[in-house]
């Protein structure tokens, strides 16, 4: 999730960067609906190898001395035989001819994915002396979004090189648990080292497949002590949960733990399992 947001992201930016570019070389030419998609879109796919831009359509152009607006902006993006049609309704760049710039994107959708973001802000750094190649010109230096959606998650982000803050994170999971999930996620991205995560998710009550609960409890055939619990979790599919608290973080690159704590009356029992999850 985090690879692919940032992508499109930082290409959506490209594209805006290039209309700034536009406007301050030639306004007749910048305003244009018809000649500006043209050239980005040319532009784009010949400096990406991995990545295409096709069907790129902007509805209406205001030019402002410091800023302009594009309105009902939608592009096709194609990538390793998939693709995805975005769509924003309004796009605003502020300080367009300043070394930083400030950029404000309401209701951007990516179609094929059920992703969407209400409001997304970005700024960073411009500097068109800096390399030959379009790809150098531009640093993001935070973005924050405000009500992004992905599948049954919803949640609120703030992005810099430093880290990321998914906070708070609803998710509604309906698959091998049943229920609504509230909590955060960090992920901190120190130089010269890995990323470090910090995921905390509750749950106040809601169902857990039977499996799953055996998977916690370990090797349940061999312990006498869960004899007990093995006729009702053969006779049913899910167990009701009235607490179900997980917490993931990473001591290296290489693996993830997990602290889970869940408490059932229906079976009255309590677990507090911590599982280790390798990651190569």
């Amino acid at each position: 999730m985090k690879n692919f947001l940032k992508s499109i992201l930082i290409w959506s930016l490209r594209i805006l960067l290039l209309l700034t570019i536009l406007i301050i070389c030639s306004y007749k030419i910048a305003t244009s609906t018809k000649i500006v998609p043209k050239i980005i879109t040319k532009t784009i796919n010949q400096q990406s190898k991995d990545l295409q831009i096709n069907n790129l359509k902007i509805g209406t152009i205001i030019f402002a001395p410091d800023n302009y607006i594009l309105k009902n902006l939608s592009f096709e993006v194609s990538s390793q035989g998939q693709k995805f049609n975005i769509t924003t309704k309004t796009a605003l760049i502020h300080n367009i001819l300043a070394p930083t710039f400030e950029i404000s994107i309401n209701e951007l959708t990516i179609k094929n994915s059920q992703m969407s973001f209400e409001n997304i802000n970005l700024n960073g750094q411009y500097d068109p002396y800096k390399t030959k190649t379009f790809k150098g010109m531009a640093k993001i230096q935070t973005i924050e979004i405000q009500k992004y959606m992905f599948n049954r998650m919803l949640t609120f982000v703030n992005y810099s090189p430093e880290s990321i803050d998914l906070s708070p994170v609803y998710v509604r999971s309906n698959n091998k648990y049943k229920g609504t999930m509230q909590g955060s996620i960090k992920i901190q991205t120190p130089p010269h080292t890995f990323p470090k995560l910090k995921a905390v998710l509750v749950s106040s009550k809601g169902d857990m497949d039977s499996d799953v609960i055996r998977y916690l409890m370990g090797d349940i055939n061999n312990n006498l002590s869960f004899l007990p619990f093995q006729k009702q979790l053969n006779d049913k599919k899910f167990i009701r949960l009235e607490k179900f608290h997980v917490t993931v973080h990473n001591k290296s690159s290489e693996n993830l733990e997990a602290e889970i704590n869940l408490d059932s009356s229906e079976l009255n029992l309590k677990l507090n399992p911590t599982i280790t999850i390798n990651l190569r």
